[in-house]
């Protein structure tokens, strides 16, 4: 099934709904149509005057995966450090929409070949200050590793103690299968895909882009798999063309997730540095669209899914000075690309967005 982004939040909200009627219904306690008073006693770690919009659980079992914060544990500082987390472990870059009055982040996390949709969300339950994450939408090794390594930074920054890791049992199984003999191999060889061995798989990949059902499958294949300079060479020499027509064409189409963006935007920055490729003056004009759209979020409140991404915007914005240089100046004047630009600079969410829309202007 192809999930849209009402589709993920639907779902989750229905989920939810079931999962409390149930226990509620199993525990004898009220209706979901009954209103219930709030518990007159606040956890201590929630002291500001947002504290009433921390999420409080009626039960541990509407809990995914979660952890309790040591006692010292401050509900703000904890909140701003796993965000800034969840954009280290993003290679610096923002992939998420945080609802501060929340107390929640809503993102997606690109795991190699693999992506997941993610909610963390702070909570309260008998007065101890806790970390939740739930996943929304794809694959749950992607989000398994993500929680592992927030948990890993929350622990070594003394957040909370995580018991296995303070007493070393918990080691990378990586360690395990290859020992000492890991500097002995290759581990590009293992990694990646040698796209050399299989002219027609690649040739389907690119294929697939524009398929809405395997698209985003398809495309983190690519973008990952470009990351070994064998196979980027190998790209660049067989389907540059019909990658960059195909790749353009998926991210200014319908259905465009987070993750089709964001690698979408990598595979177009390697081509347009890299090939020897045409460009149209519509296809360019639907990368400007593009870095539009991704550089802020939406107005649309019956969304939680992130719809924008410094990573999509800046990687599209600092490819565009190379590929302006493929039409003339009318056209580029028909693109209205200062007023456009300017647009841009003033509304983004993302500062690194705004200073390389500022230095394309100040170039062009």
């Amino acid at each position: 099934m192809n999930y849209t982004q009402k589709n993920v939040d639907d779902l989750f909200e229905e989920d939810e709904i079931k999962h409390r009627a149930a226990l509620l219904a199993h525990t004898g306690g009220p209706s979901l149509n009954t209103t219930t008073k709030a518990p007159a006693k606040e956890s201590a770690a929630v002291s500001d005057n947002r504290s009433t919009l921390v999420w409080t659980p009626q039960h541990e079992a509407f809990l995914d995966q979660h952890i309790f914060l040591g006692e010292s544990a401050k509900l703000e500082d904890t909140f701003n450090f796993i965000n800034e987390q969840l954009a280290d472990l993003s290679g610096g870059f923002k992939n998420f929409r945080v609802f501060p009055e929340e107390y929640k982040t809503v993102g997606y996390f690109l795991d190699e070949t693999r992506e997941g949709c993610y909610r963390i969300q702070m909570f309260t339950y008998e007065d101890k200050l806790g970390v939740n994450c739930t996943r929304l939408n794809g694959d749950s090794l992607a989000l398994c590793s993500l929680w592992k390594n927030l948990k890993q930074s929350l622990h070594d920054s003394e957040f909370y103690v995580d018991k296995f890791i303070a007493e070393g049992d918990f080691e990378d199984e990586d360690d395990d299968i290859f020992g000492d003999e890991e500097d002995l191999l290759d581990m590009d060889s293992f990694k990646y895909l040698d796209f050399s061995r299989d002219e027609g798989f690649v040739k389907k990949m690119v294929e697939d882009v524009t398929d809405l059902n395997v698209g985003t499958h398809a495309l983190m294949l690519l973008k990952f798999n470009m990351e070994k300079e064998n196979n980027k060479t190998f790209v660049v020499e067989k389907f540059a063309q019909d990658l960059f027509d195909k790749t353009v064409d998926r991210l200014s189409g319908s259905n465009v997730t987070l993750p089709d963006a964001v690698c979408a935007a990598h595979i177009l920055s390697c081509l347009v540095a890299q090939a020897t490729i045409s460009m149209t003056v519509e296809k360019i004009g639907s990368i400007i669209d593009a870095t539009e759209q991704w550089s802020s979020e939406s107005n649309n409140n019956n969304s939680i899914v992130p719809t924008a991404s410094e990573e999509a915007a800046l990687l599209l914005t600092t490819l565009l000075p190379t590929a302006l240089k493929h039409i003339s100046e009318a056209n580029k004047n028909e693109l209205e690309i200062s007023d456009r630009f300017n647009r841009i600079v003033e509304t983004t969410d993302f500062h690194t967005v705004s200073d390389a829309g500022a230095n394309l202007l100040s170039s062009n």
